[in-house]
């Protein structure tokens, strides 16, 4: 009866039939609509969304070689805060893809900035000074816009950049040639920022072969025993890089040599500009088996844009690159090196940096321009390829550098065979490659050494234990108590340079903590006059360690040489830290003399270790040296050396004008102008033309003794009016004499002279060959205060004792004071820009030096 009814009833079937429809719909409709996603690509979201929740992150952007291109590395009158592509110079340059603007527009949350110089003008050449130039450039721009960019060097300092919507900006060093076959500077390249190394570029370096060894087009082919993959000391190359937490970027590289460093790296390593083979074979990309082998080593390959290596010319040919790369290693090794600024060519849909959102959208979406489609990157997919997975690489090689804290720094030498090999033996702008030799002859050489030391220490008189021991005790404690109070410090001591002799800078199994008068080699040695038991014993507080490579390097090697003496010093300090701490400040002076530590500070003996480059001068103070003697005894193309006041006819320059931008711009940096060494002229130029008080590190008074390398009354009276220091040397040839007694007389000279404000100690111990009867190494410091103090000579005559005071300013006090105002004269010109102006041409015409045959840029000069 109940269905009967409702049978009869219209309106309730009506309604029963309007339910049925909709209930089938419920279920039909849904079905069909998820039926329909299973047959086109699914797109739940845009893909450049991902690039505000993690940083995208570049792995290589050639900018700083284009600004060297375009501007010379002059920035003052660049702007990367505007349309480059509407500026007048840079709308022509076929490789400029990247200013701020566009930035911005890509989302780029961090960028690997490259520090490239072309390795077919620098190899063998100036590689190391040019590659300082592209770094200090790269930090100049970075600290130019504060507001867009951060200078970073670790993981952590990318997110912290990040989440204050600034561009972390890294540095990276593109081709070993850079490195000129040092492991010192690979070291300080790191120091000053660099956080990947790219092993070769397009040229072999003779330690690592180059992609192009493996173009099949090559003629004639390379045998295997022509090629030397990575050679054995190219395995240090590596294990130093996994030591010191900087990555190793294996892009360029040939294939042997990818595979002998997955081989030995204990860190990941990464591709940093490099794309697949298996999409498209050229000898700049990576094969299949050489992505599994990546994968399992949990390293990155970051894809590169440029068209002739993606064998195509849109965006679409990059995808396809990115999806093979994804099928043979996963998501997690997977980022991008777009290759901006150092290609000539980007595809149709990546012209420049500001396209990445493009790339992610298309990538999220799974389709093709051309129609293609391929299953589409997740959101967490594209996290990591936009910088979660370059990131994760970079932590791990963090963790590694930390693991391997204890290890001592890799100290072996090239082997001259590797050159050999490369054929590459013949090395003219190199001058210890004879040092490099299998049968070198160093042992030879320091046999001899030892000979005229033996003979010259038998030239020298020497005093009777009595009558030292009758000087030191007339006044036991009136001079050396000062040592107590406040900090001795030493304006000049060359023991680097010994190392450097007697070692060649290997002291891991050096003891400086010894007596190094037992030692074979360095004690009969009459330039050895240092190390640590002596140290102590001399009451030294402070210490320049100097950095000193001989005139014979100018025009060649002076900088890649300065580099490891630097090197050298701090492994050094690092290696006692009980006995010496590195400082380079008057805080750090004091702190170290209330440790009870010598201060040990770096100083650069000669303007020809900056090989007229100022961006070196800059990287310098920034490693750490706090005072540059402007000349050696050679004439620079900026400044006379002293030698030329004793020739008659000789044409003077002083200091050039272009010289005074060295000036200013060591005032600007805070390092302390050492006129040591300089002629006359160059005295008087620089004490016109400082804005700070000047030192003399190691001289002494011309009235003394007439030598060319001391300095004359009316230049001491100028360094009284700029409130400078003479640290007086104690050289026999410069002080006229071979007593402690000389020292004295020029000290108590020149302090009538000057007064005692202006007057402390440069001893030139280590540098010189013979040094006075009493003052015969650095454990004599406190006999020469004794004697000061007591006002008395070792012959008996007398002079007016040195008081308390006095000799509290001689010992440190007077440097101290120097130094600080040196550092205020910085303090004031923080808003200073850096002085960039390139030597001009006619500077080396002047100076007779106007070919320059290892210098790559020299033309750029003539501009």
């Amino acid at each position: 009866m109940f269905l009967q009814g409702i049978l009869s009833n219209k309106k309730v079937l009506t309604a029963c039939a309007i339910a049925v429809v909709i209930t089938i719909c419920a279920i039909v409709v849904p079905i069909a609509v998820v039926n329909s996603y299973d047959d086109a690509p699914k797109k739940t979201f845009a893909g450049r969304d991902v690039l505000d929740e993690v940083p995208l992150i570049d792995g290589h952007n050639d900018l700083p070689f284009s600004i060297y291109l375009v501007e010379s590395n002059v920035l003052k009158r660049f702007n990367l805060d505007s349309n480059l592509k509407e500026d007048t110079v840079w709308s022509t340059v076929d490789r400029s893809h990247t200013d701020l603007p566009r930035l911005r527009q890509g989302k780029l949350g961090a960028q690997f900035w490259v520090a490239y110089v072309r390795c077919v003008d620098t190899q063998y050449k100036d590689a190391v000074a040019r590659t300082l130039e592209q770094i200090d450039v790269t930090k100049r721009l970075i600290r130019k816009y504060p507001s867009d960019l951060k200078y970073v060097d670790t993981a952590d300092g990318i997110m912290e950049a990040y989440r204050e919507g600034k561009i972390a900006s890294l540095i990276a060093v593109e081709g070993g040639h850079s490195i000129d076959s040092r492991l010192a500077v690979l070291r300080l390249y790191y120091e000053l920022g660099v956080r990947y190394l790219t092993l070769t570029h397009s040229c072999n370096t003779p330690w690592a072969d180059a992609s192009p060894v493996d173009d099949p087009d090559t003629t004639p082919q390379p045998s295997p025993s022509q090629l030397t993959n990575l050679s054995p000391w190219g395995r240090n190359v590596v294990l130093e890089m996994n030591r010191l937490g900087m990555m190793i970027d294996i892009s360029h590289v040939s294939y042997g040599v990818m595979r002998d460093v997955l081989q030995y790296s204990r860190a990941p390593v990464i591709f940093s500009h490099s794309s697949a083979h298996g999409v498209f074979g050229h000898h700049r990309n990576v094969q299949d088996d050489i992505l599994v082998s990546l994968a399992s080593k949990r390293g990155i390959v970051m894809v590169n844009f440029y068209p002739l290596f993606v064998g195509g010319n849109t965006i679409d040919d990059v995808v396809k690159h990115l999806n093979h790369i994804r099928s043979i290693t996963g998501v997690d090794h997977i980022g991008l090196g777009g290759d901006y600024n150092g290609v000539t060519s980007t595809p149709e849909g990546l012209e420049d940096v500001s396209k990445y959102p493009d790339l992610f959208d298309l990538l999220a979406e799974g389709a093709l321009r051309s129609g293609e489609t391929f299953e589409p990157w997740t959101r967490e997919d594209l996290k990591k390829l936009a910088g979660l997975n370059l990131i994760r690489v970079f932590r791990e090689v963090e963790q590694i550098r930390d693991a391997l804290v204890e290890v001592d720094p890799y100290e072996d030498l090239i082997p001259f065979e590797e050159f050999e090999h490369a054929n590459v033996a013949v090395q003219p702008c190199r001058t210890d490659i004879d040092m490099l030799k299998k049968n070198k002859t160093s042992w030879l050489f320091q046999g001899l050494l030892l000979s005229a030391s033996l003979t010259l220490a038998v030239s020298i008189p020497l005093t009777t234990d009595d009558e030292g021991g009758a000087a030191a005790k007339r006044n036991e404690l009136s001079g050396r108590s000062v040592l107590d109070e406040v900090p001795l410090i030493d304006g000049h001591n060359d023991l680097p340079w010994n190392l450097y002799n007697f070692e060649r800078n290997r002291i891991n199994q050096f003891e400086l903590n010894s007596d190094l008068k037992q030692h074979p080699v360095w004690g009969p040695s009459t330039s050895s006059h240092t190390d640590i038991p002596r140290l102590q014993a001399g009451k030294v507080g402070a210490q320049f360690w100097v950095a000193y490579v001989s005139c014979g390097n100018q025009y060649r090697d002076a900088v890649e040489r300065t580099l490891e003496q630097i090197d050298v010093i701090k492994r050094l300090v690092r290696k006692y830290p009980q006995y010496l701490k590195y400082v380079t400040s008057t805080q750090g002076i004091m702190e170290a003399f209330r440790e009870g530590k010598v201060g040990s500070l770096i100083a650069v003996e000669g303007g020809h270790s900056m090989d007229s480059r100022l961006a070196v001068l800059r990287m310098y103070y920034e490693l750490g040296v706090r005072y540059m003697t402007l000349t050696h005894s050679c004439n620079t193309p900026w400044a006379d050396a002293s030698p030329i006041d004793a020739q008659v006819d000789a044409q003077k320059r002083n200091v050039s004008s272009w010289g005074r931008n060295v000036i200013w711009e060591m005032n600007r940096l805070g390092m302390l102008i050492d006129l040591s060494h300089v002629s006359y002229g160059v005295m008087v130029d620089a004490l016109e033309h400082t804005k700070a008080p000047v030192i003399f590190s190691h001289s002494s008074s011309h009235a003394i003794f007439q030598h060319h390398r001391n300095v004359q009354d009316d230049v001491l009276k100028m360094l009284v009016q700029n409130n400078g220091i003479i640290m007086v040397n104690f050289y026999t040839g410069f002080i006229g004499g071979s007593s402690i007694d000389n020292v004295i007389a020029h000290l108590n000279y020149i302090k009538g002279i000057t007064g005692p404000n202006h007057i402390g100690l440069g001893s030139d111990f280590d540098g010189v060959d013979s040094v006075p009867v009493g003052l015969d190494d650095v454990s004599k410091f406190p006999d020469l205060f004794d004697m000061l103090g007591d006002g008395r000579y070792r012959n008996g005559s007398t002079y007016e004792p040195w008081t308390h005071d006095e000799l509290r300013k001689l010992a440190g006090e007077n440097l101290l004071r120097v130094f600080g105002d040196v550092e205020r004269v910085r303090d004031s010109m923080v808003d200073v820009e850096p002085y960039e102006d390139l030597i001009p041409y006619q500077e080396f015409v002047e100076a007779g030096v106007a070919e320059q045959p290892c210098m790559s840029d020299i033309d750029i000069h003539k501009q």
